[in-house]
């Protein structure tokens, strides 16, 4: 995001909008293309292509348009990373048995959110972006947090459920270091500090509970599976 929107960057000619982009009605796609030293994993040549919609590709012929799509990219990032420090926080708790903290066994875990919300992150936020009125947009960013299926969160509720299935733990101690990471997990989300508007929505009420058995993108990921992350 910050190649889009920071002021340290500048933006290419290319990104500026003709007249011919003003009146198009096909999707356009922005190109973005770096090289990245002295960063650790992160080095390299990295390149991203990003379909913008007709309605968003609009935003950047506004004065305040970039600025209004850069608030909602941060506000998601955000949200990301609060879901992903709670999810953190949860299955280290159960790696330490319940009792304590073990991140090092988390992060692994944690790191697989931001993989799989990142793939359609672009394509979600336009759709908040197209939306007419505040109420619709909040509507939208709940869903994209929480419905049952895909949502930000029903995502971390998979990578809890699969990496406590997954990780080492005696008998003796799993219940209670299931009820602990549980515990954590859906009470930082409801919390003052977590994503409380997300469990607004009357329509939607899951169980929240370490063995319920939801569609998941992660619920088949083992620890022995996650090699990339260790």
């Amino acid at each position: 995001t910050d190649g889009l929107f920071s002021p340290d960057w500048k933006h290419p000619s290319l990104l500026r909008l003709t007249s011919y982009d003003r009146e198009a009605s096909g999707t356009m796609h922005l190109v973005a293309r770096g090289m990245v030293r002295g960063q650790g994993e992160t080095d390299g040549y990295h390149e991203r292509i990003i379909p913008l919609r007709p309605k968003v590709m609009q935003v950047f012929g506004r004065p305040e348009g970039p600025k209004e799509l850069e608030d909602l990219a941060r506000e998601r990032i955000a949200d990301i990373g609060k879901v992903q420090s709670i999810l953190r926080n949860a299955i280290a708790a159960f790696a330490a048995h319940g009792n304590g903290s073990n991140g090092s066994r988390a992060n692994p875990w944690a790191n697989k959110l931001g993989e799989i919300v990142d793939a359609h992150f672009f394509d979600d936020l336009q759709t908040e972006l197209e939306q007419d009125t505040r109420e619709e947009r909040e509507r939208t960013r709940n869903r994209w947090l929480r419905n049952g299926r895909d949502g930000v969160i029903d995502h971390a509720s998979n990578i809890l459920k699969a990496a406590t299935e997954s990780l080492p733990c005696p008998s003796i101690h799993r219940y209670r270091a299931q009820v602990r990471a549980n515990s954590i997990f859906w009470g930082g989300l409801r919390g003052a500090n977590g994503l409380p508007s997300a469990f607004d929505n009357p329509d939607k009420e899951e169980e929240e509970c370490p063995n319920s058995n939801q569609p998941q993108a992660a619920s088949n990921l083992t620890e022995s599976q996650m090699p990339l992350f260790q």
